[in-house]
């Protein structure tokens, strides 16, 4: 999948013309991380986060509405006062604390979601004392969907070891590696993960 980064005389030209967008900020690391490993490629075959449809499928099937297999939403809340807000637009832009344009959002979706359901289907339970249904539970009531393009091209954390899928494959073809091997832990890697 081809990544979703904006070219840099289409990021001169939104920085140029902030006006014209409605901005809603994103105060959650995890969401920014979210954003940027959307547009990156990282999350592929998604191209953004999920419209309603794609949604329901996951929860439904663990798959997105086109059949690829996919087990978790992968969602960005929004307030009742930010979807006022957006009212009628489509395009959006996503900015940090500080109003620093993240991404922009594209042909975007918000709609009201069932968190008891969501955590019901998606972690089997709803007890809060599971920090996936507790972070659900900390959600917003309302979600928005749409594909999101990258204007922010820095890495945050560790830069030197922060690789987009391309450039991950690029250095597996600089050494010569045939077969890859990939590893996801939900904390630090230590003795029992070896």
């Amino acid at each position: 999948m081809k990544d979703q980064i904006l070219r840099p005389e289409e990021t001169d030209r939104i920085l140029s013309n902030l006006d014209e967008f409605v901005s809603i900020e994103i105060s959650c690391k995890e969401q920014i991380k979210d954003i940027k490993n959307l547009a990156r490629g990282v999350y592929a075959p998604l191209k953004g986060f999920l419209r309603e449809s794609d949604f329901k499928s996951v929860l439904d099937n663990m798959r997105l509405e086109g059949g690829a297999i996919w087990s978790i939403p992968i969602a960005l809340d929004i307030s009742e006062e930010q979807k006022n807000q957006i009212g009628l637009a489509e395009n959006i832009l996503l900015v940090d604390t500080s109003g620093h344009p993240i991404a922009l959002m594209k042909e975007i979706e918000m709609y009201e979601v069932d968190k008891k359901e969501w955590v019901e289907k998606v972690f089997k339970t709803n007890d809060r004392l599971h920090p996936g249904v507790e972070y659900v539970y900390e959600m917003n009531q309302y979600l928005m969907g749409g594909e999101v393009f990258l204007i922010d091209k820095n890495k945050e954390t560790f830069p030197e070891h922060h690789f987009t899928p391309e450039e991950t494959k690029q250095i597996f073809r600089g050494r010569g590696w045939k077969t890859i091997v990939g590893f996801q832990t939900r904390n630090i890697p230590h003795r029992a993960h070896e």
